[in-house]
């Protein structure tokens, strides 16, 4: 007997395959089980992802990005639980927990945790040891020291929070790490009870109480902090034009378009997404948004990517996407300083060769989503490609990038019409 596959889903076994019967059992038992986990995930109750996983491997693979993943106070969720240097958090999660239900009876949220505990547990990708009671446990405090460190952190009252102070900026690292988040379903159950004010606390570590509002969808349809400061970032996003292959590779800096007449403007959206390119008469403007670097950049923006990855959802892959544009416009030092002068990136991170080492490491292994620039990638290609606007521009920006380059051109020339009207005088003297 043998085993032959068809494009369908049906194993058909014939007779005339010489396949030993060990190698023909082997291929019946592996259809099968395929067969078998396809059907399951066909379920409704699979039908979603998993919510919460662990970062890829592919991102991993330099000690560097490999860090930007770990914990370094705090373990949220069970996937760093029982850490060693993670343990004192511990107790003072417990105090952030009657700090956070005071005024109202605890056992109340408790079972607000109870009731949605098997729901938080099918939203982790990896399977963990615990009991319904230890779990149940574990969200339950994991989710009143976040909210309470969340509730502190807006009002300003931070000396409520019993961690030491220097402590603070790596807790909120920590609370959007990829491998350290809590389902929403978590958060929304505790907040039924006691409400905490999200936005403000966003608005404020992204950098900005200005933040343009859009239409944000319901709070239960995030799935963790994390996926909500990525949608906040990224803004509301609109499909745009796929571009040819031909314009994937158009530049490969900033100081190679500023040469061929593209000039870089801050934009007044902070979207990460909100990437323009106008065409003008001769020049060409690429506005992009502020966006500020310092030590938390390389974990939020990995942990952000490492998150789309395991989403793996088709045209979704925002942060994915300008991380790499941002690695095609700096290159060296230099193309840091010029966006940096011109109001885009504010380094507080160090020296401008940290900032284009930072992104040139960072877009090592991403596959982005090239259509989310099409429009931009189509403008710049078209604008190359214009040899006369370029010309005009390397002729301006030769003779009249400076005044004093201006008034010598300008002196040249009266000089020259000058010499004509001589020249025609002396040819032609007046009778």
């Amino acid at each position: 007997m043998a085993a032959t596959i068809c494009n369908s889903s049906t194993v058909l076994v014939t007779e005339t395959c010489s396949a030993p019967d060990s190698t023909k059992e082997l291929l019946i038992s592996i259809i099968e089980e395929r067969k078998s986990k396809l059907e399951t995930c066909k379920a409704p109750k699979l039908l979603r992802k998993p919510q919460i996983c662990k970062a890829p491997e592919l991102l991993r693979r330099d000690e560097k990005s490999a860090k930007s993943f770990e914990p370094e106070v705090v373990a949220i969720g069970p996937y760093h639980r029982g850490r060693a240097h993670l343990v004192p958090a511990e107790d003072h999660k417990r105090t952030a927990a009657v700090k956070f239900t005071s005024g109202c009876c605890i056992h109340e949220f408790y079972n607000k945790i109870k009731r949605v505990a098997a729901e938080a547990r099918e939203c982790y990708a990896d399977a963990f040891d615990l009991t319904e009671e230890d779990l149940t446990l574990m969200l339950f405090f994991d989710g009143c020291f976040v909210l309470h460190f969340i509730d502190c952190y807006v009002k300003g009252e931070m000396k409520e929070v019993t961690m030491s102070t220097h402590l603070h900026g790596f807790i909120v690292r920590d609370m959007f790490l990829l491998e350290n988040q809590l389902p929403y379903v978590v958060l929304d159950a505790l907040m039924s009870l006691k409400r905490v004010k999200l936005d403000d606390f966003f608005n404020k570590i992204i950098g900005t109480m200005s933040i343009q509002s859009f239409s944000d969808p319901k709070e239960s349809s995030y799935h963790h902090l994390l996926d909500r400061l990525r949608e906040k970032l990224l803004g509301p996003t609109t499909q745009r034009p796929s571009p040819g292959l031909e314009n994937l590779h158009l530049f490969r800096s900033v100081k190679e378009l500023r040469e061929v007449g593209i000039r870089f403007r801050r934009s007044n959206s902070q979207y990460l997404s909100d990437i323009q390119f106008r065409p003008c008469a001769v020049w060409g403007t690429l506005s992009l948004p502020k966006i500020v670097i310092d030590d938390l950049t390389r974990s939020r923006f990995l942990n952000m990517i490492a998150l789309e990855m395991c989403m793996g959802k088709e045209d979704d892959y925002g942060i994915t996407s300008f991380v790499w544009f941002l690695d095609c416009l700096i290159d060296r030092a230099e193309d840091v300083r010029e966006l940096r002068e011109q109001g885009i990136l504010l380094n507080a991170l160090g020296s401008d060769e940290q900032v284009a080492e930072l992104f040139n490491e960072l877009a090592t292994n991403l596959a982005p989503d090239y259509r989310a620039y099409g429009t931009v990638l189509e403008g710049i290609s078209k604008h190359r490609s214009n040899r006369f606007k370029v010309s005009i521009y390397t002729f301006l920006n030769t003779h009249f990038s400076s005044p004093w380059t201006a008034i010598a051109f300008i002196a040249a020339v009266f000089l020259l019409v000058l010499s004509v009207i001589q020249t025609i005088f002396t040819v032609f003297p007046r009778g």
